[in-house]
């Protein structure tokens, strides 16, 4: 019957930005879990520290060493003035697969979209920034997401040997 130890968010970041301040007084040391909406650049920037310590779902490292996401990660850098997010590595690779469906199936929305059921299937998966990119018999893409922390420095993945 005490106070509650932990908020799972689903929202963006931004909301809870604005949340934060109020709920830490309200409820000290209350523990934040966030779905992968909150990888954006309201996290990365971490304004004033409020985001430090909440915990997310991460789809994809901008940091990854992958030598297409260094090459997006310093364009990105070059004409945006802040470090590569992982929504905008994420929506590059979206808009380069859609580009690429269309020009191997036809810019038809079926075709598209049979072409996109197929990739790790019917052929093989698209090489990505972010990695390779396929979808199994239910239409799920291979997970590959990892625990995240939002710290004072940035955004670090969580060890798995840290995780409770």
């Amino acid at each position: 019957e005490g106070a509650p130890e932990l908020l799972v968010w689903m929202g963006r970041s931004r909301q809870l930005q604005e949340l934060l301040p109020a709920l830490r007084r309200a409820i000290p040391g209350i523990a934040i879990l966030a779905s992968d909406g909150i990888d954006e650049a309201v996290a990365e920037l971490n304004a004033e520290g409020v985001l430090t310590g909440v915990r997310f779902v991460r789809l994809v490292d901008p940091t990854a060493t992958r030598p297409t996401l260094a090459s997006l990660r310093e364009r990105f850098q070059a004409k945006a003035g802040m470090p590569l997010t992982a929504e905008a590595a994420l929506t590059y690779d979206a808009v380069k697969l859609l580009a690429a469906a269309a020009q191997s199936a036809g810019i038809g929305r079926d075709e598209i979209r049979d072409h996109l059921a197929g990739l790790g299937r019917r052929s093989s998966a698209y090489m990505g920034a972010t990695g390779p990119i396929g979808f199994d018999e239910n239409g799920d893409p291979a997970p590959a997401y990892s625990l995240a922390e939002i710290a004072a420095t940035g955004i670090r993945i969580v060890p798995r040997s840290a995780r409770p």
